[in-house]
């Protein structure tokens, strides 16, 4: 299961990064904190329709996301 979980997690920071740019964890991450960003992962990924709402979202979840990631 957790094998499955980093699995996923590394696919989509892959998917992500292929739109961003550069970005690497900050620190190591506890299961529930990789499940979480997984969620948050494919919600960004699914906000892709240019709408002002989706790039809402967008910036939302790169926000979150800055408190585990560093952006380059």
């Amino acid at each position: 299961m957790a094998t499955q979980i980093d699995r996923r997690l590394r696919e989509l920071e892959d998917q992500v990064r292929a739109q961003i740019g550069r970005f690497t964890r900050r620190a190591s991450l506890e299961q529930d904190e990789k499940e979480r960003i997984i969620k948050f992962l494919e919600t960004f990924l699914a906000a892709d329709s240019g709408s002002v709402r989706d790039q809402a979202i967008r910036q939302y979840v790169l926000y979150r996301l800055g408190f585990t990631y560093s952006y380059q």
